[in-house]
């Protein structure tokens, strides 16, 4: 059993949380232009083109294999034409949020691409239900970028207090206890409240920070289908193998499974098709992270 003063790893959580580097100016102006109804694609090139390392690292992976263009990407307007401003807009959030929460040593870093392969199989999971759920266009985007953020909490969780959290994976296994719960027993906070923390700190848009900070939470009151599909996208990525810390899995929420109407033919080529995207996206881990 755990002894700590939870009051106190709180309040240094809280700090810890406040000290970390703000959202670079240049990613929280994509952000803004992406958010806003009249957003353009000349005023997203603009801010991106404006930064000279966010532009060559925008321009290195999309000319990477995993998108498989036929012609060489030159200049970051064009990358927007290819790609569409969300897409692009997701990838700047990315590799923003990757190199904010960083590993700090080899075996660290290892932990970190592991916690990428889940969180990235998760995100291209629930966008993938967004589609077939047929949730608007501008859902299907928070989706992704909800679900690549759904677990940050728990990356500086880790990165923070490794061996504290270490030993609360330990119990959550040793009891069978999903993870979120023994963090809240024996820390008295989870990853998903660190999380919204994170995502708060940096600004981003609320309905990002609501589904971080809620997607363990069981469905009550209005059926929130952005949730769902985050809630489900992880289930199917820890069934394909890609747990960051293979921590005891809960089961899917019944409404949430309700709600998808999978058959086993249906679950079965979600999780290969998970497993799959993580596969094709290997190069990418040694770009963005």
């Amino acid at each position: 059993m755990l002894s700590v003063d939870r009051d106190a790893l709180r309040r240094y959580i809280e700090r810890s949380v406040h000290d970390l580097p703000a959202l670079p100016a240049v990613v929280a102006k994509v952000v803004e232009i992406t958010e806003s109804p009249d957003a353009s694609s000349a005023a997203l090139n603009q801010v991106i083109s404006s930064d000279q390392a966010l532009s060559a690292k925008v321009l290195r992976v999309v000319n990477s294999a995993y998108y498989g263009l036929s012609a060489q990407v030159s200049t970051t307007s064009h990358a927007i034409v290819i790609l569409g401003m969300q897409q692009v807009r997701n990838l700047v959030l990315s590799m923003a949020a990757m190199s904010l929460v960083r590993s700090r040593s080899a075996a660290m870093g290892q932990m970190h691409v592991h916690f990428w392969r889940h969180a990235f199989g998760t995100a291209k999971g629930a966008e993938r239900i967004a589609k077939l759920k047929r949730l608007p266009v501008s859902e299907i985007d928070r989706c992704f970028i909800g679900a690549l953020l759904h677990d940050i909490g728990m990356l500086f969780l880790y990165s923070t207090f490794t061996d504290l959290y270490t030993r609360t994976l330990l119990d959550a296994k040793e009891n069978n206890m999903p993870l979120h719960v023994a963090e809240e027993k024996f820390l008295g906070i989870d990853h998903t409240e660190v999380g919204r923390m994170l995502a708060t700190a940096w600004k981003f848009p609320p309905e990002i920070r609501k589904l971080i900070g809620e997607h363990h939470e069981p469905q009550e009151g209005e059926f929130n289908g952005m949730r769902a599909c985050i809630q489900a996208a992880d289930y199917y990525a820890n069934a394909a193998g890609f747990s960051p810390l293979n921590a005891p899995v809960p089961d899917m929420l019944p409404e949430v499974r309700s709600w998808l109407e999978f058959d086993e033919e249906d679950e079965a080529a979600m999780t290969e098709f998970i497993r799959e995207k993580i596969r094709e996206a290997e190069e990418l881990f040694g770009l963005i992270v």
